[in-house]
């Protein structure tokens, strides 16, 4: 499979364009298990081959908002530590207070707007 093939050939050179890739292939797949065949790819290439630990969690996020139900628990713990720790290549702690407050918002966003399709489904 080309999928199998791009998480062989990822490096921190072209992990970027490899995931951006993939998350297009993820974002317009329709099968269920192609879907999680990707993401688990994505996390293979993103947990191996990350330029830097911001890179990382922006990209987690990503998969989450995108991913939705098919990521691993296990995974959006891993990804909420991260966000919750901050990143020690940032020197500026505001900075690091800015980018958790941003990115929990978008994680409460995601939760709720999953909230509201699954009631509506539920009538």
């Amino acid at each position: 499979r080309t999928i199998d093939l791009l998480v062989t050939l990822a490096s921190p050179q072209n992990v970027e364009t490899i995931t951006t890739r993939m998350m297009h292939t993820l974002r317009h797949a329709s099968d269920q298990n192609l879907k999680r065949h990707v993401i688990n790819s994505i996390l293979k290439c993103a947990g191996s081959c990350a330029p830097s630990r911001s890179w990382y969690s922006v990209k987690m996020v990503r998969l989450l908002v995108l991913g939705k139900e098919l990521v691993p628990a296990e995974v959006i713990h891993n990804i909420m530590s991260i966000v919750s720790q901050g990143e020690e290549e940032e020197e500026d702690s505001e900075m690091a207070r800015e980018r958790v407050r941003k990115k929990t918002l978008l994680l409460r966003k995601t939760v709720i707007e999953e909230t509201i399709k699954c009631m509506d489904l539920l009538g």
